[in-house]
């Protein structure tokens, strides 16, 4: 028999007919009244079924018709329905419950909204004045990424500050001009990091150079005898919020292994 695929109701109702998937069909076979009580999930457009272990409840099976529809409860409170047999997913009174795959209900386990905040990656070269440094800092957008850069500090054979890049290694090479503090600054340096634009694929045009003590005006020899890298950048991850959990347990009896719920 074909199933009208344009159900419908207005206003606010408890019950309502749903299809039931082709999956729930098989195991129900032709024990109708077996499902009946049954905790099912949303599986589809405007179906039903007993979906995966740790879906929400969607409702409970009130009648399974011939054609392949069943009426769902999906509002109020719903006597004996039946709970998992394993121990350590029963639910208690009170705890938001989802589907076990066949019919029956346990306690959900919903995520943790969690949300992970991007961090800059930093890193700082040493001249060789002690406590005269850089810090070269990545941006939040880069996150974790630009913890793959380096930055090999070296002092250039003249008196011209020479910024260059090695794709392969993502290292920034900077040789410091070897006399004149002042063709080194921080401000020149990002100037020319930002020109390189690229580091192997990684983008430099929002790397930030500060000065540290007294770089800008004593700098013109490296600390450093390899590249260090920078370290300690995050990327944001969004939130994961729980998913929604239709139903609650209003009491619990763990010895007929039948609930008293609510579904809201």
């Amino acid at each position: 028999m074909a199933v009208d695929k344009n159900l419908g109701f207005n206003g606010c109702v408890e019950s309502a007919t749903f299809i039931v998937d082709s999956a729930t069909l098989t195991a129900i076979g032709t024990d109708y009244d077996g499902a009946k009580g049954k905790a099912v999930a949303l599986t589809a457009n405007e179906t039903i079924g007993y979906g995966s272990s740790g879906d929400g409840v969607f409702g409970v099976i009130e009648k399974v018709h011939k054609n392949g529809t069943a009426a769902v409860r999906m509002l109020g409170g719903v006597d004996g329905v039946a709970i998992t047999d394993t121990a350590e997913n029963q639910p208690v009174f009170g705890d938001y419950l989802a589907v076990d795959g066949a019919g029956k209900l346990i306690k959900a386990t919903p995520a943790s909204s969690v949300v992970t905040h991007a961090l800059a990656a930093t890193c700082t070269v040493e001249s060789s004045t002690d406590g005269d440094n850089i810090t070269v800092t990545g941006t939040t957008v880069l996150g974790a990424t630009a913890n793959d850069l380096k930055i090999l500090l070296t002092t250039a054979a003249d008196d011209t500050l020479a910024v260059t890049k090695t794709d392969g290694t993502k290292t920034i090479n900077i040789a410091l001009a070897k006399t004149t503090a002042s063709k080194n600054t921080a401000a020149l340096i990002q100037a020319a990091i930002r020109a390189l634009s690229t580091v192997g694929s990684i983008d430099v045009t929002g790397l930030t150079c500060t000065a540290v003590a007294s770089w800008d005006t004593t700098a013109i020899a490296t600390g450093e005898t390899e590249a260090v890298s920078f370290t300690g950048g995050v990327t944001a991850t969004a939130a994961v919020y729980p998913a929604f959990y239709g139903a609650v347990a209003i009491s619990v009896d763990t010895t007929a292994k039948i609930a008293k719920i609510k579904l809201v």
